[in-house]
């Protein structure tokens, strides 16, 4: 084996709610589990395996989901405790490696212990001790995976679900992709999965005989990323990721009915604006990046960010990164469901005189936003909002919660 070789540890906690609220509950173990918000137009987040053999499936509206597996007990996400968990799976990974970092969605972790072999032996021995430390300290049974890269440890992981093992011998990667159905490729779109089936093209086999240029006239400008994938090509490090930085906020809104009305939509996200920003605010924080996560009434979900050029902690600064990230994203004519707003990348504002007016204005937008927070305070969320939004908000139910 070369010394540059990469060895990428992937661990994926399925049915992650499932398990913890088992955990929680023992008597579930029994019996079917859901895991879904307690509102009127909830979708499935999670489900437990005799759930899914009912033929419940993620993003399904609950209502489907219980009248297709009606002795299935339903529990609303605990989405602080997936948090803590994937936390405490971080810290103890630093015990094997630095480089290590969650993966998207929740309970997914990869680690890179390319570097860790002289010191804690064969990488094979060094996954098992990963996966057997997951275990200890949370109870669970993950799937593990081992691979030269993320895209074929991930791609692996999905042939053991819920809690097997697959090591992809290095050099082997393109064998290994060559019988999959392209569905099981992680990264490809339902509409890229769509064009190619329309040409009788289903493995990762029968796609790699398309030439970039034909994978061009199919996927565009994708067609370089599309071309390395399905020959197992992926060279994105696995960063170190901070453990001790603060978590960050998520509120969400939901609409009834459903909508696509502008005015509307803004004021959904004004109201999340106000409660991020008197909860930073009381935390002595702002934030460098703002999220937008749309749900359409199809299910279909759209996240778009901006990020600030500073630290933002006044409701101006963060409602404008707010809007344009979710102008970003809407651009579909289906109504929404929901919209969730997340702040990240949480720090202190600096606190510096300066010469210059725009400061001073910077400054003013900050007294102003806690004028509002105390107002808030006193005489509730309702106490003060703009005139501009209060039509939208009569028109339309608008609950507003954080998560």
């Amino acid at each position: 084996m070369h010394s540059d070789q990469r060895e990428i540890v992937y661990i994926n906690f399925v049915h992650l709610g499932v398990g913890l609220q088992r955990l929680r509950e023992p008597d579930l173990r029994s019996r079917p589990l859901i895991i879904a918000p307690a509102t009127a137009r909830a979708l499935v987040l999670d489900m437990s395996p005799e759930a899914r053999r009912a033929g419940v499936r993620r993003g399904m509206r609950l209502a489907v989901a219980r009248s297709r597996c009606p002795e299935a007990a339903v529990r609303p996400p605990q989405r602080q405790e997936y948090q803590k968990l994937v936390n405490r799976c971080l810290r103890a990974g630093l015990a094997f490696t630095p480089l290590v970092a969650p993966g998207r969605g929740t309970g997914h972790l990869y680690l890179d212990i390319s570097g860790s072999r002289r010191l804690l032996g064969p990488a094979v021995d060094v996954a098992r001790k990963v996966r057997q430390e997951m275990v200890r300290i949370t109870g669970l049974r993950p799937a593990w995976t081992l691979a030269a890269s993320r895209l074929v440890a991930r791609t692996a992981s999905r042939l053991v679900k819920p809690d097997g093992t697959y090591v992809v011998v290095p050099g082997t990667e393109a064998a290994f992709l060559a019988p999959l159905p392209l569905s099981l490729l992680p990264g490809i779109t339902p509409q890229e999965l769509a064009r190619l089936r329309e040409l009788n093209i289903r493995t990762v086999a029968q796609a790699r005989q398309l030439s970039r240029q034909d994978l061009a006239l199919l996927c565009g400008s994708r067609a370089p990323l599309l071309h390395r994938m399905l020959r197992g090509i992926d060279p994105r490090p696995v960063h170190p990721c901070p453990v001790s930085a603060p978590p960050g906020l998520e509120y969400r809104c939901s609409f009834s009915p459903d909508t696509n009305h502008e005015q509307t939509v803004i004021a959904g996200l004004h109201s999340l604006v106000l409660q991020a920003g008197h909860r930073l605010r009381a935390r002595g924080l702002g934030c460098r990046r703002v999220a937008v996560r749309l749900v359409y009434s199809d299910g279909v979900e759209v996240v778009r960010q901006a990020a600030a050029r500073g630290v933002a902690a006044d409701n101006q600064t963060i409602r404008q990164l707010a809007v344009t990230a979710l102008y970003r994203g809407w651009h579909r004519r289906v109504r929404l469901q929901s919209l969730s707003l997340s702040c990240s990348r949480l720090l202190a504002p600096a606190v510096q005189l300066s010469l210059f007016a725009c400061n001073e204005k910077a400054g003013k937008n900050i007294e102003i936003s806690r004028a509002v927070d105390v107002i808030r305070e006193r005489f509730g969320a309702l106490g003060i909002r703009p005139a501009s939004l209060l039509p939208a908000q009569r028109r339309y139910e608008i609950d507003t919660s954080r998560r």
